[in-house]
């Protein structure tokens, strides 16, 4: 399971009405995250739910200070065996993680501001 940020714009539809259509097949800007991470990058930038929308302008100012006195340190990975055999494996996250995920986020945020579009993820 994942979360991916992409560009998105609404398009008017003979059948449908307007419609978000998000993402494009060859955008090479899009950040596809772990449910994990995305959930914790979602939380650094202040939004809640797996789904959303937003201006690239808005996005952007969150994504700049999404990590200001925020650790980034990372954490080592670690296995959890439950009482009947369910085995949980939490794989951590290297240190710098955040931060290269922001710069992402940044060249997305200036693509979809260039193309009039909108920030989406889900």
């Amino acid at each position: 399971m994942s979360i991916t940020f992409s560009t998105a714009r609404y398009v008017e539809t003979e059948d449908r009405g307007t419609v978000l259509v998000v993402g494009r097949v060859d955008f090479e800007e899009d950040v596809n995250l772990s449910n994990a991470n995305a959930y914790a990058v979602l939380d650094r930038l202040g939004y809640e739910g797996e789904y959303g929308e937003t201006t690239p302008e808005e996005f952007l100012g969150r994504v700049l200070v999404a990590n200001v006195g925020r650790d980034d340190s990372g954490f080592d990975g670690a296995t959890t065996y439950l009482i009947d055999g369910p085995v949980l494996h939490d794989c951590g996250r290297r240190a710098g993680y955040f931060e290269d995920v922001m710069e992402r986020l940044v060249v997305l945020a200036e693509r979809a501001k260039a193309e009039e579009a909108m920030i989406a993820w889900g």
